[in-house]
């Protein structure tokens, strides 16, 4: 079974990865991220960091903490285009979390006006 994540979860994996140090991260400062940076409750974090666990892509160590495993893959679902694509291949656009084709094809566009607008007179 493949992992696939959706909008919030991503968001949350955000706040997790910015959580962790060395020995692991606490439930509590991800829950503080989340709330502070995107709004989501707590339960939504524990329902999802859950979710993550269930998976296996969040482990307890032997100091009792919770740590990411790297090794499992997932998935994201790119917010423009609806194609899944593996995490490590996803870029954060605008807030939003897109495939690596959908990117290059929006930073073409912005190239290629702004060619256009310096083009006119």
């Amino acid at each position: 079974m493949k992992l696939v994540l959706d909008e919030e979860e991503i968001l949350v994996l955000e706040c997790i990865k910015a959580a962790h140090v060395d020995c692991g991260f606490h439930i509590r400062d991800v829950i503080k991220r989340a709330k502070s940076g995107y709004g989501i409750s707590r339960s939504t974090v524990y329902e999802i960091v859950g979710y993550f666990e269930f998976h296996g892509l969040i482990k307890t160590n032997k100091s009792g903490c919770r740590e990411l495993d790297q090794n499992i893959p997932y998935f994201i679902t790119c917010q423009r285009c609806g194609k899944e694509t593996p995490g490590n291949e996803s870029v954060k656009e605008n807030g939003r979390a897109i495939c690596e084709d959908c990117y290059l094809e929006e930073h073409q566009k912005k190239s290629n006006l702004q060619t256009l607008w310096r083009c006119v007179p």
